[in-house]
């Protein structure tokens, strides 16, 4: 298996990794969105139970940047390179909070305002408390999923010897994510995602002396390549149940001018600063970049990074001055052991 294979079945495990842990957390906050009754008062039972949610999801976090530390640990060996020498992005600033910076108790709150505007529509209460059933799944596999994505942002602007990643897409997968497929980014870009997105990942580049660039995703980890691999119910899936669409892709129209043929146009009113930030870091809506915690602003790892990304030593001096560096790490028993 060249490099390039070796890199990749070491992003595949992780992603089964990082799948198993997603389907335990939501199965386990799914046991606790059932305990709500909801012929009684919805709010104060959900609200009890919020921080339990809050804390398995953390606990789920907690796993998935292991996952993500583990990985990139098993891709410089692949790639023939040493381990990461240090500083180490800690854990925990993946930790606790959306990849947002919200505090999680806080968002899972939100589906008692998701049940009350259903029950204001009309909806009988025990349904309009099963409709949140689906918005809990996706905030749970959400987080988790960023929770990787981002201590492995955070982790490749760490090691010089990483020059950049490339977008690894594992099907089945929507359109706006398949048109990345094996795109080139530099070490410091933000990760482009939308909520759900859990089949992505970043694949190194490590600058090896000697051998030049390493590591990356194989040449034909195309966007119509992977299209070609998929079933015909994932590509319809894809292209968003249009059949014309992909009749389109099979017969040789440019996939990035049909997906985004797709897209309806949004006018959205922002500063052009905040905007080429935003855009910068892979964020659609500028107001991600807002980090909250304990009540106070806090520079994101996002803000860092599109801050020092192309001065490695300010980067590092400014993310250990935030509290995100670990100089020693050593990999805990549980997840509630990460320094």
């Amino acid at each position: 298996m060249g490099v390039a294979g070796a890199s990749v079945a070491a992003a595949e495990r992780a992603a089964l990794a990082l799948a198993a842990i997603a389907v335990r957390a939501t199965g386990q906050a799914a046991d606790l969105h059932a305990q709500v009754n909801a012929a009684g008062p919805i709010g104060p039972q959900w609200l009890d139970l919020a921080p339990a949610a809050a804390a398995l999801l953390a606990d789920a976090q907690a796993s998935a940047a292991l996952v993500a530390l583990a990985y990139l640990g098993e891709h410089a060996e692949a790639c023939g390179a040493a381990p990461a020498p240090g500083p180490y992005l800690s854990p925990r600033a993946v930790v606790g909070h959306t990849s947002a910076g919200y505090d999680l108790a806080a968002v899972l709150g939100q589906l008692v305002g998701l049940a009350r505007r259903r029950l204001a529509a009309g909806q009988a209460p025990d349904a309009a408390w099963r409709a949140t059933a689906p918005r809990l799944t996706r905030i749970v596999r959400t987080e988790v999923a960023d929770a990787h994505r981002e201590y492995l942002s955070g982790a490749l602007c760490l090691d010089d010897r990483i020059i950049a990643y490339q977008r690894l897409v594992m099907p089945p997968a929507c359109g706006r994510c398949l048109i990345l497929a094996g795109q080139r980014y530099t070490f410091s870009a933000g990760f482009k995602r939308h909520p759900g997105c859990a089949g992505c990942t970043h694949v190194p580049i490590y600058h090896v002396p000697g051998r030049g660039e390493v590591g990356g995703t194989p040449a034909d980890h195309t966007p119509r390549g992977l299209f070609g691999q998929m079933t015909p119910a994932q590509q319809l899936a894809a292209l968003n149940g249009d059949p014309d669409a992909v009749a389109a892709v099979r017969d040789g129209v440019d996939m990035f001018a049909v997906v985004n043929g797709q897209r309806p146009a949004k006018s959205i009113k922002i500063r052009r600063t905040e905007a080429r930030i935003a855009k910068r870091l892979g964020f659609t809506d500028p107001a991600d970049l807002i980090v909250h915690h304990a009540g106070r602003p806090r520079r994101s790892l996002a803000y860092l990074r599109a801050r020092y990304g192309d001065d490695p030593r300010a980067l590092r001096t400014a993310l250990a001055r935030e509290g995100w560096l670990s100089q020693a790490l050593h990999t805990p028993a549980t997840p509630g052991g990460i320094t």
